[in-house]
């Protein structure tokens, strides 16, 4: 009778249930290399990174001996009283790094927006990349498809348990220079982040990235005529990542640029004016030179590294479009639609 009760219970609350925008401040890490936000499981509170690029939520568990584990806040299940142990494993693999433990269940808090019976990872292992990140764990925010734990993402759970009044999120990244402040937006978009109006351009593939077709690349207005280019966008990735080929075509119209063999990346004048935009749907997104300007090479030679990165994505056609660009752009990511939308940052 009493599983009864609650599932009626559920039910009428799912009913009843207000739903309204959310919009929460998220941080920056070192220099803009990623964005976080502070969430809550079984009343323990954490800061993830807010990654679009996967689809796995997970913290580390009381039981983690990594090194990386130890200067991060740990879940410890019995400090809640709806936690569930499912007594599987999981695992997950990053451009950068790598985690594995077991997988529970329990309410988890996001935003302001409570999620019912939520499918995380408990880390057990986490690789030296994530040694003194500012960050406890990871909350993917791509789609389902990609869960290593065959599970949903909280934000796929939010939409089914009916919690919000449109099927999106939307970011306006900071940057810490300007010592701004970020915001993500549940369940609708922050007017105030933004001018003009959202070009929306759906999603080119079922993959289960957020991934769309770009037009064209210009450099100081020249375009370069780039045909059937797919950019996965990508909260959690820093730079832009792009096919060896188009990446040495920009830098060729970069005065001053130059090929670090050793490291396989490009270097640029540190006071570069060149100005490098992204062409969705007709429309062009300018990086500004701050973004594209990343960390010091040598003081003598006036050269930093380029924010635009050689590297074999997927395919030969394939751009990671990590937060160089996003900074510049009031990013809505509509799950119902499949689409992104873009927007200049007020």
């Amino acid at each position: 009778m009493d599983k009864l009760e609650n599932a009626l219970k559920t039910q009428e609350e799912l009913k009843n249930k207000k739903r309204e925008i959310s919009t929460s401040n998220i941080g920056g890490i070192n220099n803009d290399i990623g964005y976080f936000g502070k969430i809550t499981i079984g009343g323990q509170n954490f800061n993830v990174i807010l990654d679009t690029g996967s689809s796995n939520l997970w913290v580390p568990s009381i039981n983690c001996q990594s090194t990386a584990c130890l200067n991060h806040t740990m879940f410890n299940p019995a400090k809640s009283k709806s936690f569930q142990d499912l007594n599987t494993s999981f695992s997950i693999q990053y451009g950068s790094g790598s985690a594995s433990g077991t997988s529970g269940v329990d309410d988890v808090v996001v935003s302001g927006i409570t999620i019912r019976n939520q499918v995380f990872g408990l880390t057990t292992f986490e690789t030296n990349d994530f040694l003194g990140s500012q960050f406890d764990g990871i909350m993917g925010m791509a789609f389902d498809v990609l869960n290593t734990q065959g599970s949903s993402t909280p934000f796929s759970n939010m939409v089914k348990q009916r919690s919000l009044p449109q099927a999106i999120f939307a970011f306006r990244l900071s940057r810490a220079e300007e010592h701004d402040i970020g915001n993500l937006t549940i369940g609708g978009v922050e007017l105030n982040s933004f001018t003009g109006s959202l070009n929306f351009i759906n999603l080119a593939t079922n993959s289960g990235f957020w991934e769309i077709p770009m037009d064209d690349v210009s450099v100081n207005g020249k375009f370069f005529g780039f045909k059937n280019r797919v950019t996965i966008m990508d909260t959690g990735t820093t730079l832009i990542i792009a096919p060896p080929a188009d990446v040495q075509a920009i830098h060729k119209l970069i005065p001053g640029a130059v090929l670090l063999q050793q490291q396989e990346e490009y270097a640029i004048p540190c006071n570069t004016t060149t100005k490098i935009a992204l062409k969705f749907n007709g429309v062009s997104y300018a990086i500004n030179t701050k973004d594209l300007v990343r960390d010091l090479v040598s003081a003598r030679l006036n050269l930093c590294l380029s924010g635009i990165s050689p590297g074999v994505v997927g395919s030969n056609n394939q751009w990671l479009v990590g937060d160089v660009f996003l900074k510049n752009v009031y990013s809505v990511f509509d799950f119902g639609a499949r689409s992104i939308g873009l927007a200049q940052i007020s």
